[in-house]
């Protein structure tokens, strides 16, 4: 259900205008930077390295406005144990999405982890007012669409027969025997990390980002109930397939860092054995924003 203005959501808690949550005060903190800089050693001044951006810190001050002191504790209970989730605090590397619809924006995402959560006590709390302050730690600084984009490949068996996997992304070219091209257009500056799913069946399945000679390949073969998943964006870089096995060492070809697709059109080759033509190459994305 999508977010109304005010209003937030995390491990499935909504809070915000017109829940049993409100927040009076949401914080953007400033992205904080890791550089190498160094004085110069002969004159004024400063020679400046590199900035690596990291993550920000989200603050928001809420209140419960339920009736009662027993429904203003269960209320703040249930928001607690989502900002307290045991599971996420101790699985390395594992994060939040955090969906944020504020005023004027459309609904974006962030990816982190929510910390420092207090309940303080609250002269109001026999009203059912009950104060919290939380905090939710940003694992970069950008915002994200809440919707990704898709776009579908299957490979053309011989004869040229082969399936089609629907919606496509028009224009659709049409490349020889076990391939499939198709484009796409990022909207966004900062580019988008994409998501690629190989579905089988298929052996030794390949995807090529046409003039750019990137290329990467996974070794192996998939049956028909079968799928690799290989999640690039900076925070996950895993290759799984569909039990959630890893099967990083059998990818080939370009770095992860390397398959960002840039600001504008890209085009997309798909390419493996398949004498079927159902298999299919999933690459998802969503378009990446500074502000919310």
């Amino acid at each position: 259900m999508p977010l109304s203005e005010s209003q937030f959501e995390m491990n499935g808690f909504r809070f915000g205008r017109g829940t049993d949550v409100e927040v009076s005060v949401f914080e953007e903190g400033a992205v904080s930077s890791t550089t190498n800089d160094t004085t110069n050693p002969i004159s004024d001044g400063i020679n400046f390295g590199y900035d690596f951006h990291q993550g920000r810190i989200l603050t928001f001050e809420m209140w419960s406005n339920k009736h009662s002191a027993s429904e203003g504790s269960q209320t703040v209970s249930e928001l607690a144990r989502a900002w307290t989730d045991p599971h996420l605090r101790q699985t390395a590397r594992k994060v939040s999405e955090l969906r944020v619809r504020a005023w004027g924006s459309p609904e974006r995402i962030v990816y982190g982890r929510p910390r420092n959560y207090s309940a303080p006590n609250n002269a109001q709390i026999r009203d059912g007012i009950i104060q919290c302050v939380a905090e939710f730690y940003t694992v970069d600084g950008n915002y994200y669409d809440s919707e990704a984009r898709n776009v579908y490949l299957s490979l053309i068996s011989e004869g040229g027969t082969g399936g089609i996997a629907w919606p496509v992304e028009w224009p659709l070219t049409w490349s020889g025997t076990y391939e499939r091209q198709d484009a796409t257009h990022v909207a966004s500056p900062m580019g988008a990390y994409p998501v690629i799913t190989f579905k089988g069946p298929v052996s030794n399945p390949a995807l090529e980002y046409v003039g750019t000679g990137i290329r990467i390949r996974w070794t192996g073969t998939l049956a028909y109930d079968e799928s690799v998943t290989i999640d690039t964006r900076p925070w996950v870089r895993t290759v799984k397939k569909q039990d959630g096995s890893n099967h990083v060492g059998k990818l080939t070809g370009a770095r992860m860092a390397e398959l960002q697709l840039p600001q504008g059109s890209s085009t997309f080759r798909y390419s493996g054995d398949d004498q079927t033509g159902q298999s299919t190459c999933q690459i998802s994305y969503r378009n990446t924003h500074k502000l919310y």
